[in-house]
């Protein structure tokens, strides 16, 4: 796929304990126009999102300005909202808002594609079409689009007929190589960026995903899940104990290989 030199951060909100941040169309309406009204002012490049009952994600560009300058006040003034028509107190989301860099362009289609799959993943929808609350409608039919949704990592596949057929291919093959859970977002986001490090892991250390999760003799397998967990820990904070847990492999002998390539001093 195309190259991009731009950095771009994946960001992500939820409701508090979990709790809905949206009940009925309106709010969504409401949440969007209060997003695009701010944007007017900070105009950021905004590549993807996705309204979920309880979260919502974004794919953005980095900015010589703070993202929370665009964001914060969104969430301020949609909890305003929230709080008065449904006469509750508190808080509506859950601390600030998370956010994780990506740092390479494999990384970035496929955090593209996670953020538009997300109402297929939770059950909530069989078809894209079908779900109003992303960036996915205004892809396909231009009069749907937001103004604030920039296009230019979708105008990769192209604007016309032939290039939205490749956007939809792009996101069925996706669909047809995962496993969804349709448990809470934190675990499917462990788990999609655990998926993403292990495919990233087989592919420098040139192993299979068997060799890596199971192989308790090959030095090469060890060291690559040293590297594995080194990196589930600095790009995305991921709880090692329950990444081991989730994919089968034994928590120590995934610190046996993090010691292991330390001691080797191997990159």
């Amino acid at each position: 796929m195309q190259e991009f030199t731009f950095l771009e951060e994946h960001i992500i909100t939820r409701g508090n304990n979990k709790n809905p941040i949206f009940i009925k169309n309106e709010d969504y309406l409401v949440f969007l126009n209060i997003l695009n009204d701010r944007w007017k002012k900070y105009p950021i490049r905004i590549y993807a999102f996705v309204l979920m009952p309880n979260h919502v994600h974004f794919l953005v560009e980095i900015d010589d300005f703070p993202l929370a300058k665009l964001f914060q006040p969104v969430f301020t003034a949609y909890a305003i909202y929230f709080n008065a028509t449904y006469k509750r107190i508190g808080h509506v989301f859950q601390d600030r808002f998370k956010s994780y860099l990506i740092e390479d362009d494999d990384y970035l289609h496929e955090v593209f594609r996670y953020i538009l799959l997300n109402p297929i993943r939770a059950g909530i929808c069989e078809d894209l079409d079908d779900y109003p609350w992303s960036s996915h409608p205004g892809f396909i039919n231009l009069e749907k689009a937001w103004p604030f949704v920039d296009f230019r990592i979708f105008n990769y596949f192209g604007n016309d007929e032939e290039g939205i057929k490749a956007y939809r291919a792009y996101l069925g093959n996706w669909i047809e190589a995962e496993i969804y859970t349709r448990q809470d977002e934190d675990e499917n986001l462990r788990l999609f960026q655990a998926n993403y490090l292990i495919k990233q892991t087989c592919q420098k250390f040139e192993i299979t995903y068997d060799d890596l999760l199971f192989a308790r003799r090959k030095e090469k397998a060890i060291i690559a899940r040293g590297y594995f967990g080194e990196m589930a820990k600095e790009k995305f904070k991921l709880p090692l104990k329950e990444i081991a847990e989730s994919l089968g492999i034994n928590y120590w002998a995934l610190n046996r290989g993090i010691k292991k390539r330390k001691d080797l001093k191997i990159e």
